[in-house]
């Protein structure tokens, strides 16, 4: 750690000392040639990151993380530190406190408990579904819609652009409430549970990484609907994450 940035007063020692040991970790660490398998690659950094403990910094203390509160300047740091050894490295640390940051901020204990501490040891890998083909940083353009079915949310649309599409454990899937212009909903959805009871697979397809439902039947779990198909399933109401205010992910 050379740069005088560090001098500033808005960081203190601990920002100093995360700097010089993540930058040394990461040159000794991080191999420069990343396996042609992508995936596998990204598998393997959110792995070792969790492993030496890095990834503690994208979680509240109180559910495996670092701090007590998510620490920005923290984040910043270790992200520009990353960058400088390996982009993908970078894109890993920043996806997982992406995908976990609508929990750590805005979901019930219930919800942190559940999710945070496996992301926080990259024993699971977190995604953000936000982006559709024609909304992206227009979320009010979003046409993906959750309606509420009892005590159940009903998802129907698609998702493109998926960072971490196919190797996520679980989505934060933002959606328009059904019947409203601007009222949105969060959503956990839990690929693994999807996948073993539903039928649900996650299609990669060139840039785009796109969440696809095949033969989805009313089960009352987890679920998903997409691209406008029939059949349809549930998502728990314990799953929800309340986003009332929430400006800082839109």
């Amino acid at each position: 750690m050379k740069s005088s940035t560090f001098t500033w007063p808005f960081f203190d020692d601990a920002h100093r000392e995360l700097a010089s040991l993540l930058e040394s970790w990461a040159k000794s660490a991080i191999s420069q040639n990343h396996a042609a398998d992508t995936d596998a690659a990204c598998r393997g950094l959110v792995k070792q990151l969790g492993d030496a403990g890095w990834l503690r910094y994208g979680v509240p203390k109180a559910f495996g993380g670092m701090h007590e509160q998510l620490d920005v300047r923290s984040l910043c740091i270790a992200r520009e530190t990353l960058g400088r050894v390996s982009g993908l490295a970078d894109f890993a640390f920043a996806m997982q406190g992406l995908g976990a940051g609508p929990i750590s901020l805005y979901g019930s204990d219930g919800l942190k408990k559940k999710y945070l501490p496996r992301v926080a040891t990259g024993e699971a890998i977190s995604a953000f579904a936000i982006s559709e083909a024609d909304a992206g940083s227009d979320v009010a353009a979003m046409t993906t819609t959750a309606r509420l079915d009892g005590n159940d949310y009903v998802i129907d649309g698609s998702k493109t652009w998926i960072s971490n599409g196919g190797i996520a454990d679980q989505y934060v899937v933002f959606c328009k409430v059904h019947g409203t212009d601007r009222e949105f909903v969060a959503l956990v959805v839990e690929r693994r549970e999807l996948e073993r009871h539903l039928g649900v697979r996650v299609i990669v397809v060139k840039s785009f990484a796109r969440i696809h439902e095949t033969n989805l039947k009313k089960q009352g779990m987890l679920g998903l609907t997409f691209d406008n198909k029939e059949d349809y399933d549930k998502i728990l109401e314990d799953d929800v994450i309340d986003i009332e205010g929430m400006t800082s992910f839109a």
